[in-house]
């Protein structure tokens, strides 16, 4: 079973580096040795880094996710530092002139950031991990390949550090399998996966780790409770206590990780090569309905509302259904919210279902949120992830439109003004088919 992955984070030897990181977190924030370095490479690009000094062994390369480097990440770097850890943090966005974005990462070359991470080997290092978050853990995964493929038999690329990675081929395709980046099956180097579980990713976990594994990389996961991705790099004034105490806990979980990395046997070569698109662009989704292309036999949905009324699918036929699946902690979801309500309202005395869909959330949370944010609606509770599994669901919110037949005519991921003139437009297609 795929949970003999999970580490429990518990042992004596982490403790003690917690607590010790606590006592000191902010000695290191401000103590650190840090310095902005600008590192040319042959492309002529000059990669903006920030430089914490370590006084070990070992370096880290950490790799910006495709929303940019951030402030909250300082903390983290200069704990690593003062457990001996080389970190240099590039600035990817900044040296490429690039817009931090979800399509960012795509923007930069391969090739130069392996050359940044040969020359952090140069400086005098013995090791070298890669760290990187999002989107950013593909081109972590790429660089560690490229650089397995110039020099066979290394033993100084350690292993690589993923928190809450995206690793799957553009942009999720609504009751579609998402494929991974063929570089996550051509892996073979030590893998931590730490995955925060206020995320749609901590669904698909199990997946990932079976992947990485197909290219022989001994996986560790770790699962974060009770946060959201990207506690790591956000500000303090935007983490809740549970993600403050994660981010304080995280450098002592990272060590723990490099240390056991570095006892495992590095491979004699990179992994077999297995797609020639490894990396390709995708398009970016317009904000609008489009017409559903996936499979239309999903699974029936049968699932109890936050007042223990039980809804079936099926049993909604000869209406037209709109599902949306949607959590607390995701802020386009709460957008869209009010537009929901409107549209509601506005279709209450036609053959009209609104079902929306809370993934993997205690009823306490929800119902608090309610109070603040009033719906006219039901919400079903799909607290083991069931539903969104069977559908394919890869990102909140994510909506399907059906017509009186069941049938999937339209569907979106991403939130929507529901009584935009073109969404009503098509809603009443359906009602009057």
């Amino acid at each position: 079973m795929w949970y003999r992955y999970l580490v429990l984070f518990g042992k004596p030897v982490v403790k003690l580096l917690v607590a010790m990181l606590l006592a000191n977190s902010f000695v290191f924030a401000a103590h650190a040795e840090t310095e902005i370095r600008n590192v040319e490479v042959q492309s002529g690009a000059e990669i903006r880094v920030k430089h914490f000094a370590g006084q070990g062994k070992a370096a880290l390369l950490w790799l910006p996710s495709e929303y940019g480097v951030r402030a909250g990440q300082d903390v983290t770097a200069a704990a690593l530092a003062s457990l001996g850890y080389e970190v240099w943090m590039a600035d990817l966005h900044t040296a490429y002139f690039v817009a931090p974005g979800r399509e960012s990462i795509q923007e930069f070359p391969v090739a130069d950031v392996v050359e940044l991470a040969e020359k952090i080997l140069a400086a005098g290092k013995e090791t070298l991990f890669l760290m990187a978050s999002g989107k950013g853990a593909g081109l972590a995964l790429q660089t560690a390949r490229e650089m397995q493929l110039r020099a066979a038999g290394r033993r100084d690329l350690r292993g690589l550090l993923l928190l809450s990675p995206f690793l799957y081929q553009g942009s999720p395709k609504l009751g579609e399998d998402n494929r991974f980046l063929s570089v996550v099956h051509e892996t073979n180097l030590p893998v931590l996966v730490l995955q925060p579980t206020l995320s749609e990713k901590y669904w698909r976990v199990e997946e990932l780790v079976e992947a990485l594994e197909v290219g022989g990389s001994p996986v560790t996961y770790e699962e974060q409770k009770g946060v959201q991705s990207g506690f790591e790099a956000r500000s303090a004034d935007d983490l809740s206590d549970a993600e403050l105490s994660a981010r304080r806990e995280l450098p002592a979980r990272l060590h723990h990780a490099m240390a056991k990395m570095a006892k495992i046997e590095s491979p004699k070569r990179a992994a077999a090569s297995r797609d020639p698109e490894n990396y390709r662009r995708q398009a970016v989704a317009e904000p609008r309905l489009a017409p559903y292309r996936g499979p239309q036999d999903l699974p029936d949905i049968e699932l109890d509302d936050l007042q223990g009324n039980r809804h079936r699918l099926s049993a909604y036929r000869g209406k037209v259904v709109l599902i949306n699946f949607w959590a607390t902690w995701c802020p386009p979801c709460v957008k869209e919210i009010p537009s929901l309500n409107e549209l509601n309202r506005r279709m209450a005395n036609r053959d009209f279902q609104l079902l929306t869909i809370n993934v993997g959330e205690q009823e306490a949370v929800i119902r608090k949120f309610l109070e603040q944010h009033p719906v006219d609606f039901p919400v079903l509770l799909d607290s083991n992830g069931e539903a969104i599994k069977s559908w394919k669901v890869y990102a909140y919110p994510s909506n399907y439109l059906l017509d009186g037949n069941g049938r999937i005519h339209y569907g979106y991921y991403g939130a929507l003004d529901w009584v935009a003139p073109d969404v009503i437009d098509l809603i009443q297609t359906l009602l009057e088919k």
